[in-house]
């Protein structure tokens, strides 16, 4: 009964946390201040790579839709692909834009249509020789992967931008990005297989930087709140540790705790 009441005290205080990021934002207009994350700043260096090189830039998203419990993940994917095409609209590139589920192909179009719209340059984004939104297998990550894989040999890619959930086949990707020497960049917000990620990848945005990237790129009141939430919430585990740490190295033992 105690470690369950233990569970519901920790669930508490985080919701609890979160709200008050929420009230924060949306009712004090309060904007936190996030520190530049490198991955993200590496989408300006590798679109101009591209440019130097005279290659082509891709963003996809791998994986899932938005009925799967990873639809949350799919959403910042979505974000950071509308980013994403802003900056190639913005220099002119030849840009391909992907996924794998049919369900995310109307959002991924009208998300990088409306990119292009708001750089002024719609006319490039109707040219199919420029840019191209393409679903490169169905429902599978395997299949993604190998079409992928293909498809940065065959269209000369020499940037791309994987945003949302991975899966075990994440390695696959990332050897395809080595043998094409493709600039690449991954955002994924769970731990799963970072060790393939990190020396195959040249950036990647790891877990809760995920989340803090969509919040940053849409500066959505309800996003940058639970930032400040899961900020809180992280200082007091931080002093929670500290606090057992002592305790225990004292020999004192904290009733219902230890």
């Amino acid at each position: 009964m105690l470690k369950h009441t233990q569970s519901l005290i920790f669930y508490l205080i985080t919701w609890g946390f979160i709200a008050f990021g929420c009230y924060r934002t949306i009712y004090q207009k309060y904007k936190p201040h996030i520190r530049k994350l490198a991955a993200l700043e590496a989408i300006d260096e590798g679109i101009g790579l591209s440019v130097e090189t005279g290659r082509k830039v891709h963003c996809g998203i791998p994986m899932s839709g938005f009925l799967s419990r990873r639809a949350a993940e799919i959403l910042i994917g979505v974000a950071i692909m509308g980013y994403f095409a802003r900056k190639a609209a913005a220099v002119g590139i030849d840009a391909l834009y992907s996924c794998c589920e049919p369900s995310i192909l109307p959002v991924i179009e009208g998300v990088t249509r409306d990119a292009y719209a708001a750089e002024g340059k719609l006319e490039d984004y109707e040219n199919l020789d420029k840019v191209q939104v393409r679903m490169l297998s169905l429902h599978t990550a395997a299949s993604y992967d190998m079409a992928l894989a293909g498809m940065l040999q065959r269209d000369n890619i020499g940037t791309s931008v994987i945003a949302g959930p991975i899966g075990k086949y994440s390695l696959l990707q990332g050897e395809a990005n080595r043998e094409a020497n493709v600039f690449s960049i991954c955002a994924i917000s769970e731990n799963d297989k970072i060790e393939w990620l990190i020396p195959t990848f040249d950036y990647v945005l790891i877990i809760l930087e995920t989340y803090t990237a969509g919040a940053l790129i849409t500066q959505d009141d309800v996003q940058l709140g639970n930032v400040i939430g899961v900020d809180f919430m992280s200082w007091l585990m931080v002093a929670l540790i500290v606090v057992f740490f002592i305790a225990a190295q004292a020999g004192v033992s904290i009733a219902g705790w230890s």
